[in-house]
């Protein structure tokens, strides 16, 4: 009778405590999580963005239809294809982007090809010219 007395008040104790402690005193809390919105405002070269990828230096490269923006956390650095500089953007509608072992930067573009960017002297190649005249 003793122990049975014991266990209804200790449950008891264990239903008080579970509405009285505040939410925050909960084992699994969610993390926060930051975001932010950017917009042509802050540095980005067209509204429509395609594809973004953080590579292993840390920069965020957002493919959009009017260019290739870096960001590094502060500010963005864009880059666009200008016909008088051979080693701009091939063209402005990047579609894909990816890091290879190296470090190199491809970018897939809609009527420039297939690049790469090197990071080291900010470069873009063209390595393979493919021209995609139609999206699936």
């Amino acid at each position: 009778m003793f122990s049975s007395t014991i266990k209804t008040m200790y449950n008891i104790f264990l239903l008080l405590l579970f509405f009285i402690l505040p939410p925050s005193f909960s084992l699994a809390t969610e993390p926060s999580i930051g975001f932010d919105h950017f917009s042509i405002k802050d540095g980005l070269p067209h509204y429509s963005v395609r594809i973004i990828l953080q590579d292993s230096q840390g920069y965020l490269w957002i493919g959009t239809e009017g260019g290739l923006a870096r960001y590094d956390g502060y500010s963005f650095r864009v880059f666009t294809h200008n016909p008088e500089v051979p080693s701009s953007l091939s063209d402005n509608f990047v579609y894909a982007i990816t890091e290879d072992r190296k470090g190199y930067l491809w970018v897939g573009t809609i009527g420039g090809g297939l690049i790469a960017l090197i990071h080291k002297r900010k470069l873009f190649n063209i390595i393979v010219m493919m021209i995609v005249t139609q999206l699936v």
